[in-house]
């Protein structure tokens, strides 16, 4: 799943232990993520650094100890993420 990117190391960690055997975890968000941030880079521009917002959405409930307990692994990599997260939409609607 792209959204467990910030736990691949625990799965791969978990899954050798569990099989002794050598594992790979298969990330295609980051592949995902270099699609969609093509040319960013190059057409930043020198200056003060923009504010990036975050919303998380999603269509089914996301019970609050279970956002908690994600927030704080995400709280390292990105307290906008983190936030976020704490912070949802439910939209039961959405799609």
């Amino acid at each position: 799943c792209t959204h467990y990117a910030y736990v691949a190391e625990d799965f791969r960690d978990s899954l050798r232990r569990q099989t002794g055997s050598e594992v790979d975890v298969l990330d295609p968000g980051t592949r995902f993520i270099e699609i969609l941030s093509r040319g960013l880079v190059a057409d930043r521009t020198e200056g003060p650094r923009r504010r990036t917002e975050v919303e998380v959405v999603s269509k089914v409930e996301l019970p609050e100890a279970q956002r908690r307990a994600v927030a704080r692994r995400l709280e390292a990599v990105s307290a906008v993420v983190a936030s976020a997260l704490l912070d949802y939409s439910l939209r039961p609607q959405l799609f």
